[in-house]
């Protein structure tokens, strides 16, 4: 079986470094882009397995990349995004996440909390 590809998309770069570990750490490849546009842009080209993606960046803003990337694939493979922010208590209600996200980590970053949420979405 192949190597499954995460994409880490945040504008801090610590943050990047310690996702990437975390990820690598786990058996999966990582790439990593630091603003919105930069991350549509290996999307289109790589169409990683899964997506870890901060709200807040320069260039273009997380929800701006999550409707791009959910305009692009109508009627194709869709790729889970889990969101990875400071802000995710405000992106979901309740415990019910919206339907074009799979999940979200708050910061601080955590293996425990990363686990939880990708380990099971890169299990399939």
């Amino acid at each position: 079986m192949a190597e499954k590809t995460v994409l880490i998309v945040d504008d801090d770069e610590g943050i990047v470094r310690l996702v990437t570990t975390m990820i690598e750490r786990e058996g999966f490849r990582s790439v990593a882009a630091y603003n919105g546009q930069e991350a549509l842009n290996i999307h289109a080209t790589l169409h990683p397995d899964l997506i870890l993606l901060d709200l807040a960046m320069p260039v273009m803003n997380g929800l701006d990349v999550i409707d791009a990337i959910r305009k692009r694939e109508q009627g194709g493979a869709r790729t889970p995004i889990v969101l990875l922010t400071a802000h995710g208590h405000s992106y979901f209600t309740g415990e019910r996440p919206r339907a074009d996200v799979d999940g979200y980590i708050t910061k601080p970053v955590t293996l425990l909390k990363l686990r939880q949420e990708v380990l099971p979405l890169l299990a399939s």
